[in-house]
Formats: C-alpha cells, structure tokens, sequence
C-alpha cells in the first residue's frame, strides 16, 4: 500500500497506480451492483439528471440470497489538476409489494366479480343485438356499430383482471396498455357512427 503523503506528485512516482475496469467488478454483491450501475449509465450516455433504476441479485450455488433495486446517477467533476471524473451515485430503492393485488388478498374479490359480471352482461347484449338485428328498432340503431361498442365494453372489463398479480415489468406495462387500448376501441365506432349520421344528413340544417 502506498503511504500516506501530503505531495501527490511524489507519492505517483513511488506508487504504482492499478486501475481496474469497472466493467470487471465481480467479486461480491456490491461490486455487481456498480459494475450493472456503470454498464446502464454508459449505455444511457451518463445522463446528469436522470435517475436509473439497477437491479442486481447475488447468487451463491444458484441460490438467491440477496437482491435489491438501486437508483444511479452520475456527476462530472473536474479536479484541480486537469483530470476529469464522473462520480457515481448509487442509492438503495425500497420494494413495497402493498399495491400488488394477488388472489386471497380482500380486493381480490372486489375486481374480479364485476369484471366478470360486466364482460358477462355485455356478451349477453351482444348476443341479443345480434339475433334481433332484423327487426327494425335494433336496424335504426345500426347493430354493427353499436355491436362493436358492446363488445369493447366486454374487454375493457375484462382488462380490469390484468390488475391482479405481481408487479413484474412485462405486467405493468401491459396494465397501461390493456386499459386504454380497449377503452379506446370500446369509444372508436360510437365517434365512426356519428360520423356516418353527420355525412349522411349533413351538417344539421336539413332534417
């Protein structure tokens, strides 16, 4: 080990520096996590004011024995000397699973049944609009379009049921698709229909 001198200029010459790649860090659970924390800022381009989340685990005969988020930023400094760093800061992110709705739980029962109840109702009026689509009161109505509002309606609350599980990348993000997807797809042929009425009788003067 080098002793401790108050010339860093001498203290270089009688030290030999040993830089090792961050990229390299290996050895311990720490290590991992700079080694993941440095790999993802430079695949992010060291961006100054952007947290990134890093998750690394730490296996021991390929049994997880620990694991944890952290959250990585970086900062440029700029020593007297003319060297430049770029200090990274790693924080640990706590895990809360509280807000993961999974089967037992006492919300369970309160999504899953009018979710079920709701996509039911609305396959059965689907059902019916279809099978009395001749008579006339469901032809003024124009069963097509309002056939497809239903059956949106029928999957928008079946999209309720993504709701439940854990709280994994893949199902949060479907969680924000499914949602608006199918509430969009539920609205879409009520706008094509009045669309349709607006071309067909024009812009209202003639009734």
């Amino acid at each position: 080990p080098c002793p401790e001198m108050e010339n860093f200029a001498l203290a270089s010459e009688i030290c030999t520096t040993v830089r090792i790649p961050v990229a390299e860090l290996k050895n311990g659970f720490m290590e991992r996590v700079i080694s993941n924390s440095y790999m993802i800022q430079k695949k992010n381009g060291f961006p100054p004011s952007r947290l990134l989340p890093v998750q690394s685990k730490d296996d021991t005969d390929d049994v997880e024995v620990a694991q944890g988020v952290h959250a990585s930023q970086t900062k440029q400094f700029s020593s007297v000397g003319g060297i430049n760093w770029r200090i990274m800061i790693m924080s640990p992110v706590d895990i809360h699973e509280e807000d993961s709705i999974l089967p037992g739980d006492d919300m369970f029962p309160f999504l899953v049944t009018p979710a079920i109840i709701g996509s039911v109702v609305c396959m059965a009026l689907l059902l019916l609009f279809t099978k009395h689509r001749g008579e006339q009161e469901v032809i003024a109505s124009d069963w097509r379009f309002t056939g497809a509002f239903i059956f949106g309606c029928a999957l928008l609350n079946l999209a309720c049921l993504s709701l439940i599980g854990p709280n994994t990348d893949s199902l949060c993000l479907s969680r924000m698709w499914f949602l608006n997807f199918f509430f969009v797809l539920a609205l879409t042929p009520l706008f094509v229909k009045t669309w349709r009425f607006y071309k067909l009788l024009g812009d209202g003067t003639v009734i």
